[in-house]
């Protein structure tokens, strides 16, 4: 049956463009987080390094 064979065929390309698309929102949220996770990295070492700094100024 042509039409079913057909209508199958779109589903599963419907499946896989969404499967795609589920990868690659995942992919962005990962890279945000480890974004997210350097910047917080460099506040708490701009911390350090200004506490360190005020140590010497005070010492």
């Amino acid at each position: 049956d042509r039409p079913a064979m057909e209508r199958a065929a779109e589903e599963w390309a419907a499946e896989e463009w969404a499967a795609e698309e589920r990868a690659a929102e995942d992919w962005a949220a990962e890279e945000r987080a480890a974004e997210d996770w350097a910047a917080e990295e460099r506040a708490a070492e701009d911390l350090c390094d200004e506490r360190l700094l005020l140590c010497h100024h005070v010492s």
